[in-house]
């Protein structure tokens, strides 16, 4: 969470998420309305991985929220025993998001002013889906990622960067880049 946002009324989630922090909202520190929850479609069955980014995407399009720059739950990213890390040891897995968008845009349920936001943030999470295949070391696969399903224009610098990762060159630049940088 950033506290250096103001409290404030978000009429457009999307363009929020993705000028403060680009993952949507933790579920331990949301508060939702039970109708919107279900008019939003609850959590989606079956999905292993993203289902909550998902379901607060779709949430989004219910209308605005409020955003409360306290600190409301204490999230341990990256420790060994969560779900998180057991499935980034596994091949991962596209963003619910990215089917999801595409369904509701054909059924004409995307309100207007949100179209933008939203393809935008779906180009965010595809863009991350890339990052992910090149550090699982399918190259391949991300660079079918970002040809079939990221649009350059949304954000040029993050898609250039996973490009050239799926090249050899671009792969050895990066692991090069990494050891300059320090860890934080």
């Amino acid at each position: 969470m950033k506290t250096d946002v103001p409290d404030q009324r978000v009429d457009d989630v999307f363009a929020f998420v993705l000028a403060t922090y680009p993952y949507a909202v933790h579920p331990s520190s949301l508060m939702v309305e039970r109708a919107a929850l279900i008019r939003a479609g609850l959590f989606p069955v079956g999905a292993v991985m993203g289902e909550d980014t998902d379901t607060w995407c779709r949430l989004a399009f219910e209308g605005p929220f409020r955003y409360v720059a306290e600190p409301t739950a204490v999230y341990r990213d990256g420790h060994p025993t969560s779900v998180l890390a057991g499935q980034l040891r596994r091949r991962p897995l596209p963003p619910p998001f990215d089917r999801t968008l595409t369904a509701l845009l054909r059924h004409g349920a995307v309100p207007p002013h949100l179209m933008r936001s939203a393809g935008r943030y779906r180009n965010f999470l595809m863009l991350e889906y890339a990052r992910q295949l090149l550090d699982s070391g399918d190259a391949e696969a991300a660079r079918d990622t970002l040809r079939r399903h990221c649009r350059l224009a949304d954000d040029p610098v993050r898609y250039v960067r996973r490009f050239l990762r799926t090249w050899s060159f671009g792969h050895r630049l990066y692991a090069l880049s990494r050891q300059w940088v320090p860890s934080r």
